[in-house]
C-alpha cells in the first residue's frame, strides 16, 4: 500500500535522519583509524592487535627477543607478525613465541640496552666486562637501528626509563648507569646477579 501526504513524508524524513546518523559514525570510525595509524604507529598497533593476555614482562622479553634476533628488521607495529607484540594469526602461534621468548632470561640473563656514543652506556659495559659474568651481556645498540625512536618509546612504556642505558636483569629494568654502580658499590649488584643463576668470575 502506498503512503500518501505526511506518512509518506515523514517516513522519508526518517530514513534520511538514520542515514546520516549511521555515516557521520562511520566517517568518525574511519577516521580515528587513520589518525591512529599515521599519527602514533604503536598506539595504533596496541590497540588493534595486542594480546591482552601478555604482561609487560611477556612484552618486555618480546622486545629482547625480536631487537637481538632479527637485527635486519625494524619494528613496524602494524606488521602482523611481530613477536615484540605477538602478532599472530591463531592461538597456537602465540603459544610458540610465549616459548621462546621465556627462554631469554636463560639465554640472555643481563641485557643492556646501549648507544654507541652514550659515554653511560660504554661505563655499563665496561662495568659488567670488568665483572666477566657468564653469561656475558646482551648488548643491544639502539642507534644502530632504523627503529631507534620505537624501542625507545617501548622501553620507556614498559621499563618506565626513556635513557639510556637501560640495564635489564631477569626481563626487570635495573636502571642505568648510575644505578648499576651503586649497586655494585654497596655489594648489591653481585647478589643479584647470583641469585639469578649468573656466575661472576671477575670482581
Amino acid at each position: 500500500m502506498m503512503l500518501k501526504g505526511p506518512w509518506r513524508r515523514r517516513r522519508t524524513l526518517c530514513t534520511t535522519h538514520i542515514c546520516v546518523v549511521f555515516g557521520f559514525f562511520s566517517v568518525v570510525w574511519v577516521l580515528s583509524l587513520w589518525s591512529g595509524s599515521s599519527s602514533s604507529p604503536t598506539d595504533f598497533y596496541r590497540k588493534y592487535y595486542r594480546d591482552r593476555d601478555w604482561t609487560t614482562t611477556d612484552e618486555l622479553r618480546g622486545l629482547v627477543y625480536f631487537t637481538s634476533s632479527f637485527p635486519g628488521r625494524s619494528l613496524d607495529p602494524r606488521d602482523g607478525h611481530l613477536p615484540y607484540t605477538f602478532g599472530k594469526t591463531t592461538r597456537r602461534d602465540a603459544n610458540v613465541w610465549k616459548e621462546k621468548i621465556r627462554a631469554i632470561d636463560t639465554v640472555a640473563p643481563v641485557v643492556i640496552f646501549s648507544k654507541t656514543y652514550c659515554p653511560f652506556s660504554t661505563r655499563a659495559k665496561e662495568l659488567f666486562a670488568k665483572l666477566d659474568t657468564q653469561p656475558k651481556p646482551l648488548v643491544i645498540e639502539v642507534d644502530l637501528r632504523e627503529d631507534t625512536d620505537i624501542v625507545k618509546n617501548e622501553l620507556s612504556r614498559l621499563t618506565g626509563r626513556a635513557t639510556f642505558p637501560n640495564i635489564l636483569l631477569r626481563s626487570k629494568s635495573i636502571g642505568g648507569f648510575d644505578d648499576v654502580q651503586s649497586l655494585y658499590e654497596s655489594g648489591q649488584l653481585l647478589t643479584m646477579l647470583r641469585d639469578g643463576h649468573i656466575v661472576v668470575h671477575g670482581a
